[in-house]
């Protein structure tokens, strides 16, 4: 089990809860959400002091804060089964290239749809149904490369348990977060407009996802046009910029 209890890691869980939050949020609901990690209550109010102190953070009123305004870096929270798909990676399949990402990360920047809670493993292509093979044969519920049909008649996306597999796309850009390879969020915003596991999140929900995130993140567009390029959606995705970009200047 990998814990996730420095300080950097603490500020980047606080980040990732008041961007879900709309920027704002009090420390009692915050504490509300630590059952599942491995930080204490008092570590959360150390970290928040020094939050505030760096800048990242403003206090609002008592036992308030908001996120200062101003883009960040997308550095993620991994919740507890992201821990365990990447030792149980790391022990059976150790030369294997992978990634792993959440739902939940894109929760906060929908609009009219219901969260994701899905886990997500991606595989280099010629490892990924021995992936898919020894997740199933360990009693983990997964999916192995689902279609839209299938998506839509036997997966609850609300199933915080589930994990897609699927075959991950050479060259890639991928983030280091504590040890675990992790998508850029140039990746998730070519894959969600892309996959037919994302496809409720395409189309009009695509553009308000797109714009959210630009809002919050910063976005290295010429890594999220080069990767597009390599999953053949370049000139949908250039549209979408150009669609938000007069939202977002």
């Amino acid at each position: 089990m990998i814990y996730f209890c420095s300080k950097m890691n603490a500020a980047r869980f606080i980040t990732q809860f008041a961007v879900s939050e709309g920027g704002t949020f009090s420390k009692k609901d915050l504490i509300a959400q630590i059952n599942n990690t491995s930080f204490s209550p008092s570590y959360i109010d150390i970290t928040l002091n020094r939050m505030v102190k760096s800048g990242a953070l403003t206090r609002e009123g008592w036992g308030q804060y908001n996120l200062s305004k101003g883009k960040k870096e997308f550095l993620p929270y991994l919740d507890a089964l992201s821990q365990r798909l990447a030792a149980f990676l790391k022990d059976e399949m150790p030369f294997a290239k992978y990634c792993i990402y959440e739902g939940e990360w894109i929760n906060p920047f929908m609009h009219h749809i219901a969260g994701n809670h899905l886990h997500y493993l991606e595989v280099q292509r010629d490892s990924t149904e021995s992936a898919f093979e020894r997740l199933t044969s360990n009693g983990y519920t997964a999916y192995l490369r689902p279609n839209r049909e299938f998506m839509y008649r036997y997966v609850d996306i609300h199933n915080e348990s589930a994990v897609i597999v699927k075959p991950m796309i050479s060259e890639s850009p991928i983030i280091d977060v504590n040890g675990i390879p992790c998508p850029a969020i140039e990746k998730l915003l070519v894959d969600i407009s892309k996959d037919p596991d994302f496809d409720y999140l395409q189309g009009f929900e695509y553009l308000a996802v797109l714009r959210n995130i630009q809002r919050a993140y910063t976005i290295n567009k010429p890594r999220l046009l080069r990767y597009a390029s390599r999953r053949s959606v370049r000139t949908d995705i250039a549209q979408a910029l150009q669609d938000t970009s007069h939202d977002i200047d």
